[in-house]
C-alpha cells in the first residue's frame, strides 16, 4: 500500500513538475525565430502576404517570423510537414483551401486530416470570376448557359490546374449549370488571361477581385473581356456593377482562402500568444491596406471561425468532387 502510495505521488510530482516546466517555457516563448512554410514557394503573391503579416507579428513577438517554402504534392508536402512538426509554437503553414481541403478528397494517402492542425487565423481569400474575350458573343451568363446547354462539350474553358478552387469552381458552376463544357488545363492565371483574351478557349473562371494593377479581373477587363459573374456571396468592392452566380440563379459559391495553422498540441499559452499577436496584426490598417494592395482580398476570422470555416468547405469540397465523379490522383 506504501509502495502504491509512493508510486502515484511521484507520478503526481513529476507531472505537476512537467507543468511548471512548460508553463516557463509558455512564458519566455518565443525565443527564437519562427518559420512560417508556403506550400506554394516564395515568388508567389502569397508569399508576398506572408512577408507583409509575418514583418507585423516579428514586431510584436520580438523574434523573426522566417517565410519559408515546402512546396510538393500541390501543398500536401507542406502541410504534412506541419502536421508531423513538433508542437512547440516554432513551425507554422500557410493553411488554404488547397493544402487543407481539395487535396484532401482529390489526392490518395494523403497523410493527415484538418485534426492535425491548430488554425490560427484567416487572413484573407481571392474571389473567382466567370471571363470571356471582347470577341465572345457572350454578353451574359444566361447567353454562355443557353449556349453550353444547346451545345454539350464545345466551349472550350480555361482551367489553372487540377485540383485547384479554380478547378473545383468550375465543376460547382458545371453542376448548378447544368452544362457539359471541354475543360483545358493551364499552369497560371496568365496563361488563362492569354487563352480567353486570343480566343484560343471561350471562357475561364480564374482569380481577382480586389482591383488594382495586377487583379486579373482587371486586366481582362482593360483588354476589353466581360465579367459574366462572380462566386462571391455579395458583390465585389472594386466591381459592384458585376453579379454573383447567387444573384443569377445558380447556387455557386466559392473562393480560394489562406490562414494561418500550427500542429496540434501547441501549448495552451504558445497558442494564445500566436493568436494574440497574429490577430493583432491582422486588425492594422496598414497590413490591410498591403494585403489588398498585394491582390488579396483581406478577410479576417479568428481561430474558432476558422475552424468552423475550415469544415464547412470539406464538405463543399467532398460534395463537388462526389457529384462531378472526379478522378482521385
Amino acid at each position: 500500500m506504501e509502495k502504491n502510495f509512493k508510486c502515484c505521488a511521484g507520478t503526481i510530482m513529476a507531472m505537476v513538475s512537467l507543468f511548471f516546466v512548460n508553463l516557463s517555457l509558455a512564458a519566455e516563448f518565443p525565443t527564437k525565430p519562427i518559420e512560417w512554410y508556403n506550400p506554394f514557394g516564395l515568388g508567389s503573391y502569397t508569399g508576398t502576404v506572408m512577408k507583409v503579416v509575418g514583418d507585423a507579428v516579428s514586431k510584436d513577438l520580438g523574434q523573426n517570423i522566417l517565410v519559408l517554402p515546402a512546396v510538393g504534392g500541390g501543398g500536401v508536402l507542406g502541410g504534412t510537414k506541419i502536421a508531423r512538426a513538433k508542437p512547440d509554437g516554432y513551425s507554422l503553414l500557410w493553411c488554404n483551401s488547397a493544402t487543407n481541403a481539395n487535396v484532401l478528397f482529390m489526392k490518395k494517402n494523403v497523410p493527415y486530416t484538418n485534426s492535425d492542425f491548430e488554425f490560427i487565423a484567416q487572413v484573407g481569400g481571392v474571389e473567382l470570376g466567370l471571363v470571356v474575350g471582347p470577341s465572345s458573343p457572350f454578353k451574359s451568363l444566361q447567353d454562355y448557359l443557353e449556349y453550353a446547354r444547346k451545345n454539350p462539350f464545345l466551349i472550350k474553358q480555361a482551367v489553372i490546374g487540377f485540383g485547384s478552387s479554380a478547378h473545383l469552381a468550375t465543376e460547382l458552376l458545371k453542376l448548378a449549370g447544368n452544362i457539359k463544357i471541354d475543360s483545358v488545363p493551364y499552369k497560371n492565371s496568365t496563361e488563362v488571361r492569354t487563352s480567353v483574351l486570343g480566343n484560343h478557349s471561350q471562357a475561364a473562371l480564374t482569380y481577382g477581385g480586389v482591383g488594382g494593377s495586377g487583379d486579373e479581373f482587371k486586366l481582362i477587363l482593360e483588354s476589353g473581356g466581360r465579367i459574366l459573374g462572380v462566386s462571391s456571396k455579395a458583390r465585389l468592392k472594386a466591381y459592384p456593377n458585376v453579379p454573383t452566380f447567387t444573384e443569377q440563379g445558380l447556387n455557386v459559391v466559392l473562393s480560394a482562402w489562406y490562414g494561418v495553422a500550427g500542429p496540434k498540441g501547441m501549448p495552451k499559452e504558445v497558442s494564445q500568444k500566436l493568436k494574440d499577436s497574429f490577430y493583432k496584426a491582422l486588425k492594422d490598417p496598414q497590413v490591410i491596406k498591403d494585403i489588398e494592395k498585394i491582390g488579396m482580398r483581406y478577410e479576417f476570422r479568428n481561430s474558432e471561425e476558422l475552424t468552423s470555416y475550415v469544415n464547412e468547405y470539406e464538405k463543399l469540397v467532398k460534395m463537388i468532387v462526389e457529384e462531378a465523379k472526379l478522378p482521385v490522383e
